[in-house]
């Protein structure tokens, strides 16, 4: 299909925007083989040799696009700034005098000249900079441009909408949402805005609140392919697997061409069992976006890629690329591990995950000093919170939590899908409100009183009703809830809890062959770190179990493999429930599993999983040696 210069023009724009400078720049130089006066291929190559500090380059760019057109004012002042910078300052002067005459606000333009110096004190140009900034990944930078443009001119929307992007590239999630509820205040009907204010309140954990702004956005925008996308990937974590199915196929039936979210209904479609389907989705994705190394690693994960399979041939070609991002590096070494596993050349898989790991660990700014402070608070809090008064009014609101904890690999993901395949219960998944609403409570003593408590609760209850489906008993399986175990005995006096320990190296290395999407995970991409931060749940488990004695059950996932009947029957008779036959083939369950073990799940319980490491053994260096079960 040839590509229009629009067409070119826009990828090039997009390039620029998540920061491949290279290439838009040579998108742009493409565009301009065929049109050299194409303004905007011109104006935008002379902001990408700004960007650079080639300024002499960038001068002929930016005088060329106005002699092609003009009459626009981004233009002028790209090109006044850049003669500022290279302190031609009689010519600036006169591009001034020149843009005055074509009727642009003298006043705006003025703020560029002052005496014998140009001035940056216009909202435009640091607006500009801010962009530029942005795309070369100097987001410190790209804030406080933003900021002074909103200085200058603080009803620029787009600025403190960008402002939100940086903020959100940075972690910040609470300022950039406050930025992008700017931009609605100033524009209600600023799709773009809404959309980032979704995809913030999603990496918040707030769902709902997401949902409800993709929604908006859509509203404002009904052909918005991104909006849809992304409300499809909020709908998935809900569990809503047939909404987000049909989101994914609004954004592909508006932009067929969207590769990411021809993925992410692989994905969906992967979760939901139909795995020929997800498998077709993400060839789509690849056929659209041959570079697309997530789509490679996840096919891997539904499909046997054999040695003579061309998109092993293609991960191949991609990995040994030397312009691959870090990021595309780490998915296709993934992939390459998982297929090298499945042809038993362990030593090949192993060096894969090996530099997967790696490459993911170098995004991520975790030391496991910051693990072990936490759990030193938790334990130091504990007496407090134990001693304080707290009796619940009503212990009959439903739907009452079965909170099921452990390492992440252990076989949480198993256990929920046996107990939610009772008729009483409803299986929620990992749900992010216990560490959205009590870490803090669970870390400082100030709070540990009735109504901290009593707030935790509610607020905690609030969110999982709208999981529950009208259900008696709802699941909370988020692994790492094991940290708040006290706080949430204390909450919920009707709660039960069950614990799933595994064989500690089969726990170790499930953790660092599995590429989580989760970047709170932050131990799991080194060998080290897994077997430290397995200690510290060692610890904190003994520490519980000697605080909470009969709350916590204990349950072996070797024993539930080994005698799946007799230990099934144990735990649905420590939850309160009668028996229900259901529960022995949890394989039949048709809930969707959003977990890395969705796939294992699909399968009736098997035994021998716990000893896979074993392959591994020989280039692991006795790293497991120090453990214990």
């Amino acid at each position: 299909m040839q590509v229009t210069i629009e067409q070119a023009l826009q990828q090039a724009i997009a390039a620029h925007k998540e920061g491949k400078l290279k290439e838009a720049e040579n998108i742009y130089g493409a565009i301009l083989k065929s049109q050299p006066n194409h303004p905007d291929a011109n104006h935008n190559l002379g902001v990408i040799a700004v960007s650079l500090n080639q300024i002499e380059a960038a001068l002929p760019l930016f005088k060329t696009a106005l002699d092609t057109n003009s009459n626009v004012e981004q233009f002028w002042l790209s090109y006044v700034d850049a003669l500022g910078k290279a302190d031609c300052l009689k010519d600036a002067k006169q591009a001034i005098k020149r843009a005055k005459k074509k009727g642009f606000d003298a006043k705006k333009l003025g703020k560029l000249v002052s005496q014998t110096k140009i001035s940056t004190e216009s909202g435009a140009v640091h607006y500009n900079l801010g962009v530029t900034l942005q795309g070369m990944g100097r987001l410190s930078d790209a804030e406080a441009s933003y900021n002074q443009a909103i200085a200058l001119k603080p009803d620029f929307a787009e600025a403190h909408n960008n402002l939100g992007v940086t903020l959100l590239k940075m972690g910040r999630l609470s300022d950039a949402e406050a930025s992008y509820n700017q931009v609605i205040a100033l524009k209600p009907d600023y799709a773009e805005a809404h959309n980032n204010l979704g995809v913030t309140l999603q990496e918040m954990g707030r769902l709902s609140d997401a949902e409800a702004s993709y929604n908006q956005a859509i509203a404002s925008k009904p052909d918005y392919a991104e909006a849809y996308n992304n409300l499809g990937v909020t709908l998935q974590e809900m569990g809503r697997v047939s909404d987000a199915e049909a989101s994914y196929n609004q954004a592909i039936a508006l932009k067929p061409d969207y590769a990411e979210a021809h993925n992410n209904l692989g994905v969906t479609l992967q979760e939901m069992g139909r795995l020929s389907d997800a498998e077709a989705s993400y060839n789509q994705a690849i056929a659209l976006k041959p570079d697309y190394a997530e789509a490679y690693r996840l096919v891997t994960q539904v499909k046997k890629i054999g040695s003579q399979d061309e998109r092993f041939f293609k991960m191949l070609e991609l990995y040994r690329d030397g312009s691959m991002s870090d990021e595309q590096r780490y998915h296709i070494n993934f992939g390459l591990a998982k297929v090298h596993e499945d042809l038993e050349d362990f030593e090949r898989a192993f060096s894969h995950y090996a530099e997967g790991n790696e490459l993911r660990k170098k995004f991520l700014a975790y030391d496991v000093g910051q693990d072990v402070e936490l759990f030193r608070k938790i334990k130091v809090n504990y007496p407090r919170l134990a001693q304080a008064s707290f009796e619940p009014e009503k212990l009959s609101i439903e739907p009452t939590p079965i909170f099921i904890v452990g390492m992440p690999r252990s076989g949480t993901t198993l256990v929920e899908q046996i107990v939610s395949s009772h008729a009483l219960v409803t299986g929620a998944g990992e749900l992010p409100y216990v560490n959205l609403f009590g870490s803090a409570m669970a870390t400082d003593c100030s709070d540990s009183n009735h109504e901290g408590l009593l707030k935790f609760r509610n607020s905690y209850l609030d969110k999982v009703e709208g999981h529950s489906e009208g259900s008696l008993w709802i699941t909370d399986k988020m692994p790492h809830n094991f940290r708040y175990l006290g706080l949430l005995a204390k909450a919920f006096p009707e709660a039960k809890f069950i614990h799933v320990t595994r064989r500690p190296e089969a726990v170790c290395w499930g953790t660092f062959k599995t590429c989580f999407s989760d970047n709170g995970l932050g131990y799991a991409w080194a060998i080290d770190d897994i077997v430290a931060y397995y200690k510290l749940y060692q610890s904190l488990m003994e520490f519980w179990e000697d605080a909470l004695h009969t709350r916590i059950y204990n349950l072996d996932y070797e024993l539930l493999t080994n005698n799946q009947e007799y230990e099934t029957r144990k735990l649905i008779d420590f939850i309160g429930l009668e028996w229900d036959e259901n529960c022995l083939y949890p394989e039949h369950n048709t809930r969707s599993v959003l977990t890395a073990s969705n796939l294992q799940v699909k399968k009736k319980v098997y035994t021998g999983s716990s000893n896979q490491w074993r392959k591994y053994e020989p280039f692991l260096d006795g790293a497991f040696a120090g453990l214990s079960v």
